[in-house]
């Protein structure tokens, strides 16, 4: 199991200007991206870049929420809450109140199975997953020891089915990968 420090990961300006995104981990084959997790920083409302073909899951980790707006209506995306829509859409996002940062898993869902659920407090036990980030202190717990807020525990196949221990007052994310 890998623990790492969010904020300690790269950089990478958007095109638009519009905020950062920093890549947490991607698989690729031959024939292109089969999924990736990445945390943006948005600081202003604009368009949102598109995945073709890509299934895209978002939550919100940090700030009010975001507007996510296209042809068919408007995906409220509030603290905490994963949303899922696809990556064909043309989005353009309005900050609720103020910047945000959110999570984002983007994969090929004819190739993979995937899906982000939030943990409230309480045990948690689980055969497949792929890795968990806190939200909302004070922190959680695996078998190994404690991970704070800004940090992302990562799994390896040898390390499931994990336990997982969310104190009260706290939620996490799962992501599973298949």
């Amino acid at each position: 199991m890998k623990i790492f420090m969010l904020d300690d990961l790269p950089a990478q300006p958007w095109k638009n200007g519009g905020g950062v995104t920093r890549e947490i981990a991607r698989l690729s084959d031959d024939k292109g991206m089969l999924w990736r997790l990445s945390l943006a920083d948005v600081d202003r409302d604009g368009p949102f870049s598109h995945f073709p073909g890509a299934t895209r899951i978002l939550t919100v980790v940090e700030g009010a929420g975001l507007r996510l707006r296209h042809d068919s209506g408007v995906i409220e995306a509030t603290l905490g809450r994963p949303v899922r829509f696809s990556g064909d859409l043309a989005i353009d996002c309005d900050l609720v109140s103020g910047s945000v940062r959110d999570f984002n898993l983007i994969f090929d869902p004819a190739r993979v199975a995937a899906d982000v659920a939030r943990l409230e407090p309480g045990r948690h036990r689980r055969a497949r997953a792929f890795g968990v980030l806190p939200l909302l202190a004070p922190c959680m717990t695996l078998k190994i020891g404690a991970v704070a807020p800004g940090a992302f525990a990562q799994f390896e196949a040898h390390d499931l089915p994990i336990e997982i221990n969310v104190k009260d007052g706290a939620a996490a994310l799962l992501v599973s990968i298949d």
